[in-house]
């Protein structure tokens, strides 16, 4: 059987309630899988630890959580997938994604021949317009040779 990670970026000490509750929801609905929290270094895990006991913490350098170039850094590194890739799967369960179904309902997508499955990317002939968008193609060649990413 194929191994799934869900990893649940937090930066902040405390959630917001809507946060809370998706969090909350999403470890039960997800429960058959492994999952944990990504978090800063210096994050105070206090509130994680008293609200979810068992959810394991991956800490990163701060820096990748200082706003959305710094998320994007974490996303986009080599460290980051360096310390999950004993998991054939990484899913990334933002705080803000309410999962609907229970039980094994990542199980579906573990055999289709996609590298990627989420929100959608701008076409192609928009895709220049984003500022990063090499660094995309180089990261993916970090792993692949000459692989091009197709979104569908």
């Amino acid at each position: 059987m194929k191994t799934v990670i869900i990893i649940i970026p937090v930066y902040r000490e405390y959630l917001t309630k809507e946060e809370f509750l998706n969090v909350r929801n999403n470890i039960k609905r997800l429960s058959l899988y492994e999952i944990c929290f990504v978090c800063p270094l210096s994050l105070n895990m206090g509130f994680y630890k008293k609200e979810f006991p068992w959810i394991k913490c991956v800490k990163f350098p701060d820096t990748f959580f200082k706003g959305i170039k710094g998320y994007n850094r974490l996303m986009l590194s080599k460290e980051t997938y360096k310390r999950f890739e004993k998991y054939d799967f990484l899913c990334i369960c933002q705080a803000d994604v309410l999962i609907l179904k229970e039980g094994r309902c990542l199980d579906p997508f573990l055999n289709m021949e996609y590298d990627y499955i989420g929100a959608p990317w701008f076409p192609a002939k928009y895709i220049t317009l984003l500022p990063d968008i090499m660094k995309i193609q180089k990261f993916i060649n970090l792993f692949f040779k000459k692989k091009y990413v197709y979104v569908v």
